[in-house]
């Protein structure tokens, strides 16, 4: 793309941006040019790095059922941005992929994107200069997991005196899953991980993020033992469900945070897509047990907000250096992902994509 298009931009005026990076076309996700077309884009930013998420990889296998969010962990440098926004060239941001915007996939050198100055306000973040790039990458994850810890303890009915959920356990041990368990953690909470499978469980022991949370496989689970369960794997399906009722206490909450898919039903009595998408809570009857379930979805500026912080005076504590595996370059990613989503590659960490050029080939 040429510097000297980066001028002021109107509706009328009619330009060709082009950056190159990966897109997903049916479901296949290839590396090439990605043309902006149209009106120019009110926002151009240079992407420093982005990250895979599992979100990303649930798309390329068409599995996701709502918006779509391909490339969306990134830490940017703004390029032109309009001035009602607030923002100015050379602001370093993160992206809220929560907020409403025409905007080209992340996965490339440049990001273009179109929307009122106010939306662009909120979908970009300033960071601090001092948060590294691969500390600076998790604040989406993050945001979604300070969302996801306020949730469970607003969903959370007091009992036997308590105030508040002490003792909590996740379905899954993803990184979604690690994130959560760690802010909880820190206000006093016991968590423990549990897994379907030993492997995940073992590489996150080995990276020392969770030598001070419990975690074992999720057979292992026992009935009746906490406060609030979190179905964390991938979907809040029926198996993550009928786990979650058993081990959850009586009166206790299970907290819808895995995907769900629209009209779907799960025992013939819970509508898990409207609940978890509208945050909602729901008393139910399962095999003689009451149990509230909640939902929690997406996050919030204020969650943004409380992440980044967060990550810039505790990323030591966190261990989130611990939770990054290798990097891969934007011409490599289409392989890697489908790698990963035909179980060639095992990956249990964030996987950073570089995505400046070899050369510096200018704006």
């Amino acid at each position: 793309m040429c510097a000297d298009m980066l001028g002021p931009s109107t509706d009328q005026q009619e330009a060709s941006f082009i950056t190159h990076g990966v897109t997903l076309t049916g479901g296949v996700p290839s590396y090439g040019p990605i043309r902006w077309g149209g009106p120019a884009p009110e926002f151009v930013a240079r992407v420093e790095l982005a990250g895979l998420c599992r979100s990303d990889l649930r798309e390329a296998l068409g599995e996701r059922a709502v918006r779509s969010d391909f490339g969306h962990e990134l830490i940017l440098r703004v390029l032109r941005a309009p001035g009602e926004s607030s923002l100015q060239v050379g602001d370093r941001v993160v992206y809220d992929p929560h907020i409403e915007i025409e905007r080209t996939s992340g996965f490339a050198e440049m990001l273009f994107a179109r929307g009122s100055p106010e939306a662009l306000k909120k979908a970009f973040l300033r960071v601090p200069e001092a948060m590294p790039d691969e500390i600076a990458l998790f604040c989406e994850p993050m945001a979604c997991a300070v969302h996801a810890a306020r949730a469970l303890q607003r969903h959370y009915r007091p009992s036997n005196g308590q105030a508040t959920a002490r003792a909590v356990a996740f379905t899954a041990a993803g990184l979604a899953s690690v994130l959560q368990a760690k802010i909880l953690q820190a206000e006093g909470v016991a968590v423990t991980l549990y897994n379907r499978t030993w492997p995940r469980i073992e590489a996150l022991r080995r990276s020392a993020v969770i030598e001070t949370i419990d975690s074992s496989l999720l057979a292992a689970a026992v009935s009746d033992s906490f406060d609030a369960v979190v179905t964390s794997g991938a979907y809040s399906d029926a198996a993550s469900l009928e786990v979650a009722f058993r081990i959850v206490r009586p009166g206790g909450l299970v907290l819808l945070f895995g995907g769900t898919h629209p009209g779907e039903c799960t025992f013939g009595l819970l509508d898990t897509d409207g609940i978890r998408k509208s945050e909602r809570l729901q008393s139910v009857t399962i095999s003689g047990k009451v149990v509230l379930v909640g939902g929690t979805y997406g996050a919030t500026t204020a969650d943004f907000a409380d992440a980044i912080d967060m990550l810039h005076q505790s990323a030591n504590s966190l261990c989130v250096r611990n939770l990054l595996d290798r990097r891969v370059r934007l011409s490599e990613l289409p392989s890697h992902i489908r790698e990963v989503n035909s179980g060639q590659r095992l990956s249990y960490g964030k996987t950073p994509v570089e995505t400046r050029p070899l050369q510096n080939k200018g704006v």
